[in-house]
């Protein structure tokens, strides 16, 4: 059995997350992949393997949007045994409302519900280690988080709609759990705006596209940013700190409230049934 450390990230086929995949992997981690698609999945493989052939990595497949298939891709990951650093990279920029099978908006299905699962079910095996959630700079624009707008939003708007509650949702819930789980260390990094696929998908507001082209970040300088902000530590960084741009910062509105942050978890257990 590999000494490795051991990383979990999710949505690690392009962008950020498959960025990370190569930065753990480049400093000595074994690395397994959460993504939808093992064919989509192979670049980052094979990239792996060729540049660090001492770090092991695999692929488990799963679609975020589906609550069994989230269980079961965490019972896989139990069998696995310890995980030092699970990251919730994967999320999703929707151009129009789209729900989920399970009758839930597809923002807060995947960007909110999955990190809540993901916590819930794996947390035995995260004891002593961390999970991170990577999210964007426009929560902290958000001025409440409306838990009650999550499943069914009233309006939709591109980014800073739905997308952003979503977000600063699964800010909270990192928040909540380093209260629940202080055996693990919770970390919430915006990494600024980078070029993705997401970035320049439909869910982006057409006025934003040039500015994306022009002055967005490249993944890999994103990662970095992530990678550096879940292992900073100090007395700065406590449990359930967000760092933004390098440092640590101050909850986004909503996300420190105790009133809300119950209701959310409510929500949460309510919906997925854990």
């Amino acid at each position: 059995m590999s000494s490795n450390p051991l990383v979990v990230i999710t949505g690690a086929s392009s962008g950020i997350g498959a960025a990370l995949a190569r930065l753990h992997a480049d400093d000595g981690w074994d690395v397994v992949m959460v993504n939808r698609s093992m064919e989509r999945s192979r670049p980052v493989v094979d990239g792996i393997i060729a540049e660090a052939p001492g770090s092991s990595v695999e692929v488990v497949e799963a679609d975020l949007a589906d609550h069994d298939s989230i269980t079961a891709a965490a019972t896989t990951l139990r069998q696995r045994g310890q995980i030092d650093r699970f990251v919730n990279n994967a999320g999703v920029l929707m151009g129009e409302r789209v729900s989920s099978r399970h009758g839930v908006e597809m923002h807060a299905q995947v960007n909110t519900l999955a990190p809540y699962l993901f916590g819930r079910l794996l947390h035995p095996v995260i004891e002593g280690g961390t999970m991170a959630l990577v999210t964007t700079g426009g929560i902290s624009q958000a001025k409440s988080l409306a838990v009650d707008e999550l499943a069914d939003p009233p309006t939709f708007k591109k980014l800073f709609g739905p997308y952003v509650q979503s977000k600063l949702a699964a800010t909270a819930i990192m928040n909540a759990f380093a209260h629940q789980y202080p055996a693990i260390t919770f970390r919430s990094v915006e990494p600024g705006a980078v070029k993705t696929p997401m970035t320049r998908g439909a869910g982006m507001p057409r006025w934003l596209v040039p500015i994306r082209n022009l002055f967005f970040a490249s993944p890999e300088k994103g990662a970095r940013k992530v990678y550096d902000g879940i292992g900073a530590t100090g007395p700065d960084y406590p449990n359930g700190t967000y760092v933004q741009g390098g440092k640590p910062r101050p909850l986004p509105a909503g996300a420190s409230d105790p009133a809300v942050e119950d209701a959310l978890l409510a929500w949460c257990r309510e919906t997925t049934g854990v």
